[in-house]
């Protein structure tokens, strides 16, 4: 093999070496961070993060405060969607094939039945995590003070994870999944009980228009499964991410979590002794000198959030992960 040869296979190897740091720099834009000034700008200018501000306060890495109940209802409704998104390659949305597409999901697919549970527990899970969630902030007032709005919002994304999770439970088209969308359809009929009682159900009835919109005509039947995937694959994740969207912008623009008014750091944590370069402080007469929990902190109590709030941002759903495959797995 001559020189130049053997140079280029050289440069090339060199080349596939350096694709990593490439990669990495790219996404990050500013490069690896190396200090508080490059964090900043790594949260700020990068798409997936800038939704989170360049500092977390300490309140907010506090696993028994929020319980990271809020993230954990994000990471399950991200395992959910993936799922799906999966389980739609061989889902039939038909009224003849319906039922054993999921037979085959269960029991042909590779993986199939795995698939399908972790899409179900996540879903169900997703629920329990929301109302824990909405409870925590409750309890803890953390809804208050201009955050009135942020609750409402909250209370419609619970409520589409509600209709999310009921109108999945009805693809199945088995004698469950019918008799759930009779009950349901009567549920949307029901408020022309309150329209015959003010005389008005010939002018507009409301709860007929409702099962029509709902089912598709009068009785179940392939338009109501049709119109039913379309909500679950379509329209109700659409409308919830966008809610959840605003949802984070406004806890963005809100200034974060929310902090106790009593709150204060009672020691000096690993996270905060990292996020500021080592200095020696002098205070008056030279009573405070070298380093001190105090001086690492600022006068705000908070970190840079590259990289503390993301390695417990990835610990927390490496959790959730672990928790919904092994579940699934055995349930």
């Amino acid at each position: 093999m001559s020189d130049s040869n053997r140079s280029g296979l050289i440069e090339f190897k060199n080349n596939l070496i350096s694709i990593k740091d490439a990669l990495v720099g790219s996404f990050l834009r500013e490069g690896p961070p190396t200090s508080n000034r490059s964090r900043a700008a790594v949260m700020a200018n990068n798409f997936f993060l800038h939704v989170q501000g360049a500092k977390t306060h300490l309140n907010t890495l506090r696993p028994g405060y929020t319980l990271g109940l809020g993230l954990i209802s994000f990471y399950l409704l991200a395992i959910t969607f993936i799922s799906g998104a999966l389980l739609m390659i061989y889902y039939s949305p038909s009224v003849e094939t319906a039922y054993n597409s999921v037979k085959d999901i269960n029991y042909v697919v590779f993986m199939g039945k795995l698939l399908r549970n972790m899409h179900k527990w996540a879903g169900e899970g997703m629920i329990i995590a929301v109302l824990l969630h909405m409870a925590r902030v409750f309890y803890t007032s953390s809804y208050k003070k201009g955050r009135e709005f942020n609750w409402l919002i909250g209370i419609v994304l619970l409520v589409l994870t509600f209709i999310l999770n009921f109108t999945g439970y009805l693809l199945p088209w088995d004698q469950l999944s019918y008799w759930a969308l009779v009950i349901g359809s009567n549920i949307a009929q029901s408020p022309k009980e309150i329209t015959d009682i003010l005389g008005i159900t010939g002018l507009f009835d409301i709860g007929a228009f409702q099962k029509e919109l709902f089912i598709g005509g009068t009785t179940p039947g392939q338009a109501t499964l049709v119109r039913v995937y379309f909500f679950h694959i379509m329209l109700l994740p659409a409308i919830l991410t966008t809610f959840m969207g605003v949802h984070f912008w406004r806890i963005r623009k809100d200034g974060g979590l929310t902090v106790p008014d009593n709150f204060s750091p009672k020691k000096s944590s690993p996270a905060s002794a990292r996020s500021l370069p080592s200095v020696k402080s002098y205070g008056l007469m030279a009573l405070v000198k070298s380093k001190t929990p105090a001086v690492d902190i600022d006068t705000e109590n908070t970190v840079m959030s590259w990289p503390h709030l993301l390695r417990a941002e990835v610990a927390v759903f490496m959790l959730c992960l672990a928790a919904v495959i092994v579940y699934a797995f055995y349930i």
